[in-house]
């Protein structure tokens, strides 16, 4: 029954049958496109993973732990031995946070650097 004046109304798929002359296809040769595409990518996260480590603990690790360890905090407000124990891993775990930050530009320039040397401009 046709509802919508002017509409046409379609007929209901036939069912799906299998016939005896299907045959599977091979899939050709390897794409060797996407493969070069694929090892770039894979660079590419290589290097800024590179970059992102190098920062993390070349300069931002240092400036936690001399944070840390110039603490003027005396009396209950000082460091326990579960502190002394963890500080270095929360340390690690928060220069690595913020050297992934975009808002540190300096992850981001020796990134440029290693992407230049990997094209042999620099």
């Amino acid at each position: 029954m046709n509802l919508i004046a002017g509409s046409i109304e379609s007929a209901a798929p036939a069912p799906f049958a299998l016939r005896s002359d299907s045959r599977v296809h091979s899939l050709g040769p390897p794409d060797h496109d996407f493969d070069k595409a694929l090892d770039r990518a894979q660079r590419d996260d290589t290097i800024t993973k590179a970059a992102r480590a190098l920062t993390a603990q070349a300069l931002v690790l240092p400036i936690l732990k001399e944070l840390r360890g110039g603490s003027l905090a005396w009396g209950p407000f000082k460091a326990s031995d579960a502190e002394k124990s963890f500080g270095p891993m929360l340390d690690t775990a928060l220069a690595d946070r913020i050297a992934a930050s975009p808002r540190l530009p300096v992850a981001a320039a020796i990134e440029a650097r290693l992407r230049a040397r990997e094209r042999g401009v620099g």
